[in-house]
Order: C-alpha cells, then structure tokens, then sequence
C-alpha cells in the first residue's frame, strides 16, 4: 500500500520537478546561454545530475524505510529467455544507432540538415571537449535515474490505480512531458522512447536493461551532437575520429 510520503514523492516527479524545470530552470539556463556564459552548460550538467540522485535516494529511502523489496521497482536481475531477448534488443538498437552516427560523422554533406533537426535541443548539448564529460556523466544518470523515477517507482506507485498497462502508458505520457521544457516534438519523442522502454521492463521484468537503453541513447546523442557542434579548436579528436 502507498501512504501520505508516496503521494507526496510522485508529485514531486511527476508534476513539481518537471514543472520547476520548464518554468524556471531552463529559461534561466537559455538566458545564460545567450549571454556567453562558459560555464552554463558545465553547471546544468552538475546540477542536473546531482538533482536526479537526490531524488533516486529519497525514492530508495522511502522504500526501503517501508520494508518494500527492490524487486518491486524493477532492480533485480533473473538470467531468463526474456532477459536475453531484451539484452539482444538493446545490442541491435546500439549498433544500428552507432552505425547511424557513424554515417552521419562520414558524410559533412549532411551535417546541416542534423544540426537543423538537433536545434530544439542544441542549447542543452556539448560544444566543447570541456562540457562533454559533464554530458556524459548527465546522460548516464538520465539512464539510470529516469528509469528508476518513471520505469520503476512511478508504474509501481500507479499500478493499484490503472492496472499494469495502464501505469505504462500513463508513466510514458509523464515521461514525455516532463521533456516539454524542449518542445511539444521533443515531448512526443520522449513518450516513444518511455513506452518502448516500458516494454522492455515489463517484457523483462528488470530496469536494467531499458537503462542500458535509456543511457546508451543519450550518449550517442551527445557524441554526434558534440561532433557537429563543436568548433574544430574545441574538438577531441578521440571523439570525434571514432567513425
């Protein structure tokens, strides 16, 4: 059963952190942005990851404070045929979008058309050797914490309510639009990647696997972004020769 604290938590990631984030931090970052500040991107990378573990600890305290096992949001792991179907999903999904990035690296001809398609998020991305770290360290705390977060304590908190299927698709809805902050487009393709990832933790039966996923997703993405953005003085060339 879920007390007082549970409701108090799941608004908390539901509503109010996603909330506090479009409103109030993001605009404040953009207008950092815009001024030329250098270390914008480095302090939302440290404050978005420390953030996201703040909230995962207060989630694990909760549940272990209610003698609740791990088990219940997903961090458990039992070798199974479902388990390596969805470790082979996430292989497949990796190689296609390294090869994808790989592609896109090889071929400056279409370099504009990328750089177009990333411009809802090129704030947030990295543009120098020195802000990529601290956007790798934030796309791996995405993968773990959000899975965590969404995947794990918000489908259990929601399942009494609205049924398994339900809490995956309202958790996907939720999951989506706590990315509004980057546009009503960035919103939908964040759903999509909710309920795909959903599905591997249902199909699976663990988190790990969709936050293998889930991280492996954002890195890649600030790799390419960090090779297209990035001016050539501010390259890494171990990064971004990786073709």
């Amino acid at each position: 059963m879920f007390g007082v604290w549970d409701h108090v938590l799941a608004l908390g990631i539901a509503v109010l952190w996603p909330a506090r984030l479009a409103l109030r931090e993001y605009p404040a970052f953009l207008r950092e942005v815009a001024a030329g500040d250098p270390e914008a991107r480095p302090r939302a990378y440290r404050k978005g990851v420390t953030e996201q573990w703040i909230l995962v600890a207060l989630t694990l305290l909760l549940w272990f404070l209610m003698g609740r096992p791990l088990s219940g949001i997903g961090l458990r792991w039992a070798w199974s045929w479902q388990a390596l179907v969805g470790l082979g999903v996430v292989v497949l999904a990796a190689l296609f979008l390294e090869a994808q990035r790989r592609t896109i690296a090889s071929r400056p001809e279409t370099h504009d058309a990328v750089r177009e398609q990333l411009a809802y998020a090129e704030p947030l991305l990295p543009h120098t050797a020195r802000e990529f770290p601290g956007f790798l360290a934030l796309g791996v705390t995405a993968g773990i914490c959000e899975e965590i977060l969404f995947r794990g304590y918000l489908m259990a908190y929601a399942e009494p309510w609205l049924g398994i299927w339900g809490a995956w698709i309202a958790t996907s809805v939720g999951f989506g639009a706590a990315h509004l902050y980057l546009g009503r487009m960035a919103a939908v393709r964040a759903g999509v990647v909710g309920l795909g990832a959903g599905g591997l933790y249902l199909f699976t039966g663990s988190l790990w696997v969709p936050m293998l996923l889930h991280a492996f997703i954002d890195v890649n993405a600030g790799q390419l972004a960090y090779s297209l953005f990035a001016s050539p003085s501010n390259q890494d060339p171990r990064v971004v020769s990786r073709r």
